[in-house]
């Protein structure tokens, strides 16, 4: 369900202008590779939840912070608690952050961007609730906080050195925290099928 909940968001965000690439829920995948004397050396990358494994690798580095591109924005899944239910409607509060990195000269500026870019996220997001049927009803948004400036916004990752100056000018970044409650209708109409597996 968050995964969907997130790619609600998502689409309201794809289409601003700053916006170069963009995925729902990512997960972390974990990489090994023989380092020097012999040792495994384990490096962690974001990449979409949707994603299959054995892909080819370069897909994997796609959520990573990259000069050659404008901005990278994902999220990452924070917990989803039951809330009560109500005849058919079953209610949730889905917690998210949304992770956002700017390559402020690819966008044409020559300063700091992140809250222009926050106002802009805060602008397109529904001020209200909203319904996406037939299996999501009551659906509302509520950015909670900003974290810290600082690299614990990407703690759970491990980048190359060619890219541990992300955090420098003339890049820029920020996470927002997501508070999403959100009904599911337990007697859609929409029956559960089996399709064939993702490919790459």
């Amino acid at each position: 369900m968050v995964t969907d909940i997130a790619d609600f968001i998502k689409s309201f965000i794809k289409p601003l202008p700053f916006v170069e690439t963009i995925a729902g829920v990512v997960k972390t995948l974990e990489v090994s590779s023989e380092g020097e004397n012999g040792r495994f050396i384990i490096k962690r990358y974001p990449i979409a939840l949707n994603t299959p494994s054995g892909c080819d690798q370069s897909r994997y580095m796609d959520l990573v912070p990259d000069f050659n591109k404008k901005s990278i924005i994902y999220f990452e899944d924070k917990g989803t608690t039951f809330l009560d239910r109500r005849d058919s409607l079953q209610f949730f509060e889905s917690r998210l952050k949304l992770v956002c990195w700017l390559n402020v000269e690819k966008l044409g500026y020559e300063s700091l961007l992140s809250p222009f870019i926050i106002k802009e996220i805060m602008r397109v997001i529904p001020a209200g609730m909203f319904n996406a049927p037939p299996l999501y009803q009551r659906i509302s948004i509520k950015i909670e906080s900003e974290d810290q400036k600082d690299s614990n916004i990407f703690s759970r990752y491990t980048y190359d050195e060619k890219v541990t100056q992300y955090l420098m000018f003339p890049a820029d970044y920020f996470a927002l925290n997501l508070k999403v409650n959100y009904a599911v209708n337990l007697h859609c109409d929409t029956p559960f099928t089996l399709i064939d597996p993702v490919t790459c």
